[in-house]
């Protein structure tokens, strides 16, 4: 029979600098192997679930039984809600795109203005968003960089406008993974670390227009388009900050891009820059702007998906969801029967409360799989309803399925090891010892917390992957130093975000979608300084929050 364990704050010699180093061992495998191994990213995760595993048994002395369990475990939830929400999600794209509907939608955004300033507003910034807010995983950086090209963009700015207009949603990527993919390792709501990001958000958001304008014609000229460029800076990033403060972080990006784009297009009926900046070379102006009709159809399946993960998140319809109803409605009543038949609560063997942590409280396991109540189902019953919206045939469906599937295979890798490794780093110790070295910082770690989630971005290339790896030892330094865990959870996000714009993996991306492969050096160098920028001001601004004590 297994016995019960108990975590070792520092397994080697009593000495925690040296355990510290054994503990970071799995981190640092992963940075060398991405950084200077370039090697691809499913072998460096795989890797780093390797060295995890190894420093678990050898060092730490955790049971083979319970770090099987642990890696499990985090499988399990990479599964659902990560990846149940980020397949139909990339799905969704693709149908857009093999039905036709996908080049629709952007002409209806490049039709609205010829100013190519504000052009690069509407489709790298707005659009963009829409896009991180549905799909994420590289797909809106590939496009804006190709789609500014197409009209007209040089290449080199069309990848550097991608990348720093990818910043602003980030941290609400693929309807809320980023922030969903928490709740698992920290324990915390991910409705309240939403609230938290509401906070920082503003820091990357409401920047990205001015600096379009400032990439794309120059910082002398902003001011011929500054009242565009503050609607859309302002309208975007206060209905990012309601509805993340208070339906949860599935919608931010979504409402975020909506608003903006009725702000923009309203304010430009009625306005125009009295000099243009317009660019010759693009196709994309010779295209014909698309009737009524078809831009609603084109639309239709995103509106139906606000509509649902709105809908889906209500408290009520959320407890059917998950078979804890206890009201008296039919419809929710009826919804509830299924919702307890598709959710499965078990504790997890051998695992469950059979770990003592580092002050001694047992550490409570669960396999928590609701189907029916995550987000991601949502999206699945809209990629169904887009055969008769699209009026697609099967055929074109499955292929369209098959090429998500192809798209995604090694970032499924990915996620399955680095969310394995970020359970086996909480279950087995190795958080708690990486904490108690960071809450030496004391005073300063509010300074220090969003570059840890700026150097997790910069490594892995997604804030999703940034928060497996970094959301437990935030929480648990936060908790260290008298930092609300939350906000600490929200720095972590938000400085993932102005990661982006420098991560190799998302610079690739660009230039390889703007024919600059080979060219990725030149790329870092235009978008470092603006990412670091960001950071000092989000570090600055995080530890303003934490003296102030807002968040609580």
């Amino acid at each position: 029979m297994l016995m019960n364990w108990q975590q070792p704050i520092h397994p080697i010699t009593d000495n925690l600098a040296i355990s510290a180093l054994s503990a970071a061992l799995p981190i640092l495998f992963l940075v060398w192997a991405l950084a200077f191994k370039r090697m691809k990213g499913h072998s460096a995760a795989l890797g780093t679930l390797t060295v995890g595993l190894l420093s678990a048994l050898l060092v730490y002395r955790m049971p083979l039984v319970m770090a099987v369990m642990a890696i499990s475990s985090g499988a399990l939830y990479a599964f659902l809600p990560i990846l149940w929400i980020v397949i139909p999600a990339v799905w969704l794209y693709q149908l857009s795109v093999q039905s036709g509907h996908f080049s629709i939608m952007v002409n209806s955004i490049a039709s609205v203005t010829k100013d190519a300033r504000l052009q690069a507003i509407l489709v790298a910034y707005v659009f963009g968003s829409f896009l991180e807010g549905t799909a994420g995983f590289g797909v809106p950086v590939a496009i804006s960089a190709a789609l500014l090209v197409g009209m007209g963009y040089k290449p080199m700015k069309a990848a550097v406008v991608s990348l720093v207009a990818n910043t602003a949603a980030v941290a609400f990527a693929g309807v809320g993974i980023p922030v969903l993919a928490l709740e698992g390792p920290t324990g915390y709501n991910a409705g309240d670390i939403s609230y938290a990001i509401a906070w920082l958000v503003p820091c990357l958001s409401a920047l990205v227009p001015f600096f379009i304008v400032g990439i794309t014609g120059g910082l002398a000229r902003i001011v011929e388009v500054l009242p565009a460029a503050a609607v859309a800076s302002v309208s975007y990033t206060i209905s990012v900050m309601l509805t993340a403060a208070y339906l949860g972080p599935e919608l931010p990006a979504l409402v975020g891009a909506f608003v903006s784009a009725v702000c923009m297009i309203l304010l430009l009926r009625f306005w125009k820059p009295k000099r243009m900046l317009i660019l010759g070379g693009g196709d994309m102006r010779k295209r014909l702007t698309p009737s009524l009709g078809e831009t609603l159809r084109a639309w239709l399946p995103f509106a139906i998906l606000t509509a649902l993960v709105f809908l889906w998140g209500h408290p009520s319809v959320k407890s059917a969801l998950t078979g804890s109803y206890d009201g008296d409605n039919g419809l929710l009543d009826g919804l509830n029967r299924l919702g307890e038949l598709l959710s499965i609560h078990r504790p997890v063997p051998f695992l469950h409360n059979r770990i003592s942590n580092t002050i001694g409280d047992k550490v409570e396991a669960f396999w928590k799989l609701e189907f029916l109540a995550g987000a991601g189902t949502a999206v699945w019953l809209v990629c169904l309803m887009c055969k008769w919206l699209f009026r697609m045939e099967w055929r074109e469906m499955t292929k369209a399925l098959s090429n998500t599937f192809h798209m995604m295979k090694w970032s499924m890798v990915t996620i399955l090891a680095i969310t394995g490794y970020a359970y086996l780093s909480n279950y087995s110790g190795m958080s708690a010892t990486l904490g108690n070295v960071l809450a030496m910082t004391g005073a300063a770690f509010p300074l220090v917390s969003p570059l840890i989630g700026w150097l997790g971005v910069f490594i892995t290339g997604s804030d999703t992957s940034a928060n497996l790896l970094f959301g437990p030892l935030q929480s648990v330094t936060a908790q260290a130093v008298g930092m609300d865990p939350l906000l600490a959870l929200a720095a972590n996000t938000v400085g993932g975000g102005a990661g982006k714009m420098v991560s190799m993996q998302s610079i690739s991306i660009a230039a390889a979608a703007v024919g600059l492969v080979g060219k990725e050096a030149v790329i870092l160098r235009k978008t470092v300084w603006l990412s670091l920028s960001i950071l000092l001001l989000l570090a600055a601004w995080t530890f303003i929050l934490h003296s102030l004590q807002v968040i609580n």
